[in-house]
């Protein structure tokens, strides 16, 4: 009977030790922050909670963009002073991160935006972007400085050539 008893306390444990694990806990900031959270499943958390649960790697929740009939939600959040975008594959309700993107150092001094127009050479261009544009003049269409195309069959961020392209500044 006292058998059955640490038996049980020691499963009651073991559960809330793993109920305990979530998608930041791998990260060291002197480790690959990307390869960490890959293949990771979001546990839905509330962000304050994970903020202060991962202070050791100075977690902060930035935002978040994405609709319920969407293929995937983004994720931005600054992890070890950096800034990080998380694709997550919501396909099969499998809420797995499909891939993580770091931002560039020079992101603070130009504009992060997620066009829903862009152009190249004056034809429009399809598809799902995140994108550094320049700011800079009273134009709707920006020139952009670095973009990569949200690839929903890959479930992956791919850098795309700006030569000649263009998108509006779509802030969220």
């Amino acid at each position: 009977m006292k058998n059955i008893f640490f038996l049980i306390i020691w499963l009651l444990f073991s559960a809330a030790v793993a109920n305990a694990h979530d998608e930041f806990d791998s990260i060291q900031c002197s480790g690959d922050i990307p390869q960490a959270l890959i293949g990771q499943k979001e546990k839905n958390g509330n962000a304050k909670e994970l903020e202060k649960a991962h202070q050791s790697i100075g977690l902060k929740y930035l935002w978040a963009d994405g609709l319920a009939e969407d293929s995937y939600n983004l994720e931005a959040w600054q992890i070890c002073n950096n800034e990080y975008i998380l694709l997550l594959d919501r396909r099969k309700n499998k809420q797995r991160i499909a891939d993580v993107l770091s931002l560039p150092q020079e992101i603070k001094a130009k504009a992060l935006s997620l066009p829903t127009h862009c152009e190249r050479n004056g034809k429009t261009i399809a598809g799902d972007f995140v994108a550094i544009l320049d700011k800079t003049g009273k134009a709707s269409l920006k020139p952009v400085r670095k973009v990569w195309e949200i690839n929903q069959s890959k479930m992956k961020f791919l850098s795309l050539s700006t030569e000649n392209l263009v998108c509006e500044a779509e802030d969220f």
